[in-house]
């Protein structure tokens, strides 16, 4: 009988043992994609190492570097909330800055403006910079909380029916005779086998008394495609193409002058 419970306890003690090596394993992991701009991938090694040992505020810090850097904002909001509630706060002072930078991009501008008043109190010696565009960034909001519920009489909004306006952003329109073409992010492709869907913005045109948007021909099927101008003689179109930087949100931006006439007539580029 004292064998078997001596060997019950090397096997409970290896079973440790083997989820320790394993927790740290995940944590390295996760640490190198976060180096290596992979966050979607860290975010998923973070959370398998926290599925082990449970939450700690180091880890739910780096899980919430992760998401915010991926755009997952809403996964990041519920990580820097937890780290801000914790005793260790402290210890993770910057969590209150990027917390009040996710409610800012999820349309929550009130909370948005706390979370960054709140750390321009408590952290403004610590870290100035970081207090001075808090500071700025309540002033902005300030802004755009006036600017959402003041009402101009003579301003008429109207929507330009489904085939245009989208629950994601449409943004850069510019009318051209009869065609509006405009700028969309409703539009999502797989980059990688076993990551989410990425967003990508494409170029529509819309004619007013047409029935939907069309593509227009010089999209790029693997980039951003966006912010469209024409010349005077319509000779020329220019347009920004723009990609991920890896797993990222991270958008560099380059501006093309298109090869192509209006109505993709072929123009050699200069």
């Amino acid at each position: 009988m004292k064998y078997f419970i001596l060997s019950l306890g090397l096997l409970v003690c290896s079973i440790g043992s083997a989820f320790g090596q394993t927790y740290k394993q995940y944590i390295k992991a996760a640490d190198a994609e976060f180096e290596d701009k992979n966050y979607y991938s860290s975010m998923k090694h973070y959370q398998e190492a926290m599925d082990i040992e449970g939450e700690t505020s180091d880890v739910l810090f780096k899980y919430a570097e992760s998401a915010r850097l991926f755009a997952s904002y809403t996964f990041a909001d519920t990580a820097y909330s937890k780290v801000v509630s914790a005793d260790t706060s402290g210890q993770y002072p910057l969590a209150l800055y990027w917390l009040g930078m996710v409610k800012k991009k999820q349309g929550d501008y009130l909370a948005s403006q706390q979370h960054f008043q709140l750390f321009a109190d408590a952290y403004s010696q610590q870290y100035p910079n970081y207090a001075i565009k808090a500071k700025q960034e309540i002033e902005d909001l300030n802004w755009a909380i006036e600017a959402i519920t003041k009402v101009q009489e003579d301003v008429v909004v109207e929507q330009l029916g489904e085939t245009v306006n989208s629950p994601y952003s449409e943004f850069a329109p510019i009318q051209v005779g009869d065609k509006v073409y405009f700028s969309t992010q409703n539009y999502f492709r797989e980059i990688k086998k076993g990551l989410p869907k990425r967003m990508f913005s494409k170029v529509m045109s819309f004619e007013e008394d047409g029935d939907e948007a069309e593509m227009v021909n010089w999209n790029d099927k693997t980039k951003h495609t966006a912010h469209t101008i024409f010349t005077e003689d319509m000779s020329r179109v220019y347009f920004t193409l723009c990609d991920y930087v890896g797993e990222s949100a991270e958008i560099p931006l380059r501006t093309v002058l298109s090869g192509q006439r209006f109505f993709g007539i072929p123009f050699p580029t200069p």
